[in-house]
């Protein structure tokens, strides 16, 4: 089965979504190359005592594609892929990743992972008219393998140094650090994983588009996100700004309820993980 099969099993449903898409992140920016790297396949059906064969209604959920576009204009690729998902947003829900063409090049030509998975195996929605794009260029599997593995080694050390450093200021009852170090906790295994699994690096303080990310490739998750009023996706604006609050407000004053259910949620994230780094292992 080739990777990422439900494109090609379900091609008409996907192909009136891109022509829709499209324009709507040319609204945006007019992109060098649009990659689709994944999609969610939802199915409704209703049955009932008076009627046990209605039709199942499938259709597109989540979107997730790779853009890149010809430079940043001076503007954060990060403002670049919020603009693009808020656009794509009254189509279908759409989780971007934004690169600039020079970037993208150099990775492949480097024969850079992240880069390399996708030009060998991601859909083109579109390519500009005469774009040259170079051919991955070789790497050392023994040698990725080996810096995979010392990554993942390094960012479970950090973030349970961060976890502990939270117990350490829970019993201090200093709130504010506890939420702090538990952030940091969750944004360095979410990192890790996404980098382990992609060869992507993100770097952000964002926990809300980090979960984005770490969904492409990690079903695990995504109960717990349905289950939990902390982690629904589109209510995490509490989390982000943890970050900000508890190093740059002096107004911001946590309390113990609080920062015992954002435990809560670290701990469930990370544990069901289909990634994780099994925290009842440690």
């Amino acid at each position: 089965m080739r990777p990422f099969s439900i494109y090609h099993t379900h091609l008409e449903l996907f192909q009136q979504a891109e022509k829709m898409l499209l324009e709507k992140i040319r609204e945006v920016i007019e992109p060098d190359i649009v990659y689709l790297l994944g999609a969610t396949l939802k199915r409704n059906r209703t049955e009932s005592i008076f009627s046990g064969c209605s039709p199942s209604v499938q259709f597109l959920d989540h979107l997730y594609f790779l853009v890149i576009i010809p430079e940043s204009l001076n503007r954060p690729l990060h403002e670049w892929q919020e603009m693009i998902e808020q656009a794509c947003s009254s189509v279908v829900e759409t989780v971007v990743i934004v690169v600039t063409t020079k970037q993208f090049f150099q990775w492949l030509t480097n024969g850079n992972r992240f880069a390399r998975i996708v030009e060998e195996m991601a859909i083109k929605i579109m390519v500009r008219p005469g774009m040259e794009i170079p051919c991955p260029g070789t790497h050392n599997e023994e040698q990725e393998n080996k810096e995979i593995t010392e990554l993942r080694e390094r960012g479970k050390y950090m973030a349970f140094e961060f976890l502990a450093g939270a117990d350490v200021y829970i019993a201090r009852q200093n709130w504010n650090l506890a939420a702090f170090m538990l952030h940091q906790a969750l944004e360095q295994a979410l990192t890790t994983l996404l980098y382990i699994k992609t060869g992507y690096e993100q770097k952000t303080h964002n926990l809300k588009r980090l979960i984005k990310y770490v969904l492409l490739f990690d079903e695990g998750l995504r109960p717990n996100l349905a289950n939990s009023s902390w982690l629904q996706v589109d209510k995490m604006g509490s989390i982000n700004e943890i970050y900000f609050n508890t190093r740059y407000s002096m107004d911001i004053r946590l309390n113990e309820a609080y920062v015992n259910d954002f435990k809560k949620v670290v701990y469930c994230i990370i544990e069901n993980s289909n990634y994780s780094f099994k925290l009842s292992a440690f």
